[in-house]
């Protein structure tokens, strides 16, 4: 991944993730996001991982 693209991801175990997205996104009034797991997203359990980390935020 690109200096670039780090700009624009968040990186890390699903729960420091879950933790930014909550801190920095929803933290601010926004109601809803839009997850892409284009790195490990077709590993089996990151998906399930991150809507278990995910859902109490949302």
């Amino acid at each position: 991944m690109t200096d670039y693209m780090r700009q624009f991801a968040f990186i890390g175990t699903p729960k420091q993730i879950a933790e930014h997205i909550s801190d920095n996104i929803l933290g601010h009034g926004i109601d809803g996001i839009v997850i892409n797991l284009p790195v490990n997203g077709h590993e089996p359990g990151v998906v399930t991982e991150m809507g278990r980390v995910l859902s109490p935020i949302l």
